[in-house]
């Protein structure tokens, strides 16, 4: 009994160990042995394989590949979270296409234990390739034991200085070997067999950073991270003192002017030499700083004055020099270097002065030179006659005869002029020391030049006719009669009092707009009691005024009935209008400068009357006989805006003289007809003249 129940024990047992074995059997696993960039692969950016994401980045290619070489990569499918991918198969590998910033990835493969989110170590970048190498095996531990190498990942800080790593066994006596440079983003990586290793990371500019990496798990990817401690600093210059644009030199060498602010110059540590200058103005800086690891060191040199403010001035119109460099005239303000100084003072036909001054540094001066000193000569000045008034070069120095004294030497113009004679001029040379004659006779007769705007006009001198403007001749001195004239100008007509000293004269003649002799052509519109259109032609004689006249009715009387000729009493009716005609007879008067005439008019005139619209059969009434003849009294008002176009208003009455009996009958039937021939009536149209 007791046995048995062992043996049953011992069954019991060994089916659980059976059911074990077989479940462990039944669980198969994948493990990821390394994952790392290809740094030297291209396939991503290859035309043939490369594929773009909808926002027009390069996926990433991961290579999967099995280090067995015995199962297959069937049925494996990743997940990035977010982000898509694609998984094609090449040959003994899958090509897994993923977007960029991808960082942890979930692979299944039915049958096999999920590896979940694993953790990548890096950010996945577009356009490049990446190798992940798996194994496959029923007992994981086994698979373990064979693999007996770990991805070392270097990330290195600040990313872009182009760091190199160099690396060694740490139990060998070999030097470091380069292990390569670091990426873009300060990252480099590679698999690395279990040990002990030790590095160097490097980069210009950059203290080395040397440590220690062990590695012994191959599940893991071992990140190393390194930070590189700047072996340099910056150095600014600022302007506290007001001297910009000043010239900035450090050890020696010229590298800017004040303010200088360069953030990417790097300076080497430790002590550097400053120099500044700013011309000759100041006194030269010179001091020395030195330069922190990782710092920005700040100067603010301040210079040293070495000139002073100084004016020079002089009374009089004279040219200043200082130490033979022309500084302007008369007065001179300015900076000058501390220092003794010569001055000197030019003018022309003067004798120069000249002095030494003494310039202290912040010491602000005025020096006041001695004015020139003048060369000068003197003339004796007559004119036949005497009595003439001197100019010497537009200075007035009295009248003939004249001794003037105290002339500069030199080139000068004398003018003479006395009234009703030619002006005279001459150029008369002034020598030291010495007294020049100039004697001058002085004449009544110039060639005298008369001329008018415009020209071409007919000129009359004392009533006689000589010529058109411009007109020259000699001519004495004295008072003349001048008339000009010019068709479309009103008549000029003065005394003119014509000088030898001033030959010329230039008269501007005014435009006669509405002249006394002239034709028109007047079209116009009539309203009153007959309103009508029409023309007027007529003209000016010596401002005399005839005109003659037609004009159009357009007023219409209303329907008049007259007995019809069949004796059948049956009405006929008719409207009528009249036209007229006849003739003016006034005398102009000009004003506003020729612009403006008014001419009051009398006339005489016949009007006529024609049937325009019939009602019924011929009436017995003959409306051709009927017209009446009306005098006219009333006024024209032109204005002339150019000088051949105007307008005008004309108000008249008319009344009749004269009517036939067939205009009485119809006058007496309709207030219309009657005025046709009496009433007031208002004319406003055009007139061109010629």
């Amino acid at each position: 009994m007791y046995k048995s129940r062992i043996y049953r024990t011992h069954l019991v047992c060994l089916l659980i160990l059976l059911s074990q074995f077989a479940f462990a059997q039944e669980r198969l696993d994948f493990h990821i042995v390394s994952f790392q960039l290809d740094q030297f692969s291209t396939t991503a950016q290859d035309k043939r394989f490369e594929k773009i994401d909808g926002d027009g980045n390069r996926y990433a290619i991961i290579k999967v590949k099995d280090v067995d070489g015995q199962g297959g990569l069937d049925g494996f499918t990743f997940n990035f979270g977010t982000l898509n991918s694609i998984v094609e198969s090449h040959d003994d590998e899958l090509w897994v296409y993923v977007q960029r910033n991808a960082k942890t990835v979930t692979i299944k493969r039915p049958g096999y234990k999920t590896i979940e989110k694993y953790d990548l170590n890096t950010t996945i970048q577009p356009g490049k390739v990446y190798e992940m190498r798996i194994t496959m095996s029923r007992v994981r531990r086994f698979v373990e034991h064979d693999i007996t190498k770990q991805v070392l990942q270097f990330v290195v800080t600040p990313s872009r200085e182009n760091a190199i790593v160099k690396i060694k066994k740490t139990d060998s006596n070999s030097d470091f070997e380069i292990w390569g440079a670091v990426d873009e983003t300060g990252s480099i990586d590679k698999i690395m067999d279990f040990g002990t290793y030790d590095y160097m990371v490097s980069a210009v500019d950059y203290e080395s950073s040397v440590g220690r990496v062990t590695l012994s798990d191959s599940r893991k990817t071992h990140v190393e991270k390194v930070i590189l401690k700047p072996d340099f600093g910056f150095l600014v210059v600022d302007d506290a003192y007001g001297i910009s644009g000043a010239q900035l030199f450090v050890d020696d060498i010229k590298v800017g002017t004040i303010p200088y602010r360069d953030l990417n110059k790097r300076w080497s540590c430790g002590p550097h030499k400053i120099t500044v200058t700013n011309g000759d103005l100041y006194k030269t800086y010179n001091s020395t700083f030195t330069i922190e690891k990782g710092d920005t060191t700040r100067l603010s040199p301040k210079l040293e004055s070495d000139f002073a403010q100084t004016t020079i001035s002089v009374d009089a119109d004279a040219e200043i020099f200082i130490d033979g460099k022309s500084k302007g005239r008369r007065t001179w303000t300015g900076p000058l270097k501390a220092g003794r100084y010569i001055v000197e003072c030019k003018q022309d036909r003067h004798k120069p002065t000249s002095m030494s001054i003494n310039v202290k540094a912040d010491n602000a001066e005025t020096f006041t030179v001695p004015a020139p000193v003048p060369i000068t000569g003197a003339l004796y000045v007559r004119s036949t006659p005497s009595g003439a008034s001197v100019r010497i070069d537009s200075i007035d120095y009295g009248n003939t005869p004249r001794l003037i004294q105290n002339l500069l030497i030199g080139s000068h113009d004398i003018q003479l002029t006395l009234p009703n004679h030619k002006t005279e001029q001459r150029s008369i040379t002034i020598k030291e020391g010495e007294t020049q004659n100039a004697d001058i006779e002085l004449s009544d007769i110039a060639y005298m030049t008369i001329d008018s705007k415009p020209t071409k006009a007919r000129l009359y001198i004392n009533g006689e006719h000589v010529g058109d403007t411009p007109y020259s001749k000699e001519m004495a001195s004295g008072d003349y009669d001048i008339e000009i004239r010019r068709k479309k100008y009103r008549t000029f007509h003065q005394k003119v009092h014509l000088d030898s000293s001033s030959p010329s004269i230039d008269i501007s003649l005014k435009r006669h707009y509405l002249r006394p002799w002239s034709f028109y052509i007047q079209p116009f519109m009539q309203v009153g009691s007959n309103m009508s259109a029409g023309a007027a032609i007529g003209g000016y004689i010596a401002n005399v005024n005839i005109e003659g006249y037609y004009a159009m009715g357009m007023k219409k009387s209303e329907m008049i009935y007259w007995n019809a000729i069949s004796g059948n009493d049956r009405p006929c009716g008719y409207v009528y209008k009249a036209s007229s005609m006849g003739g003016k007879l006034g005398y102009g008067f000009t004003v506003l400068r020729t612009r403006m005439r008014i001419t009051p008019q009398l006339g005489i005139g016949i009007t006529n009357i024609s049937s325009s619209e019939t009602y019924g059969d011929t009436s017995s009434f003959d409306a051709s006989k009927a017209y009446a003849v009306s005098a006219s009294v009333g006024a024209k008002v032109e204005y002339a805006f150019a000088g051949c176009l105007g307008v005008y208003v004309a108000p008249e009455y008319d009344f009749a003289v004269k009517k036939s009996d067939c205009f009485s009958e119809m006058e007496s039937v309709s207030s219309t007809v009657k005025g046709f021939a009496s009433g007031f009536n208002f004319r406003i149209g055009l007139s061109l003249f010629f």
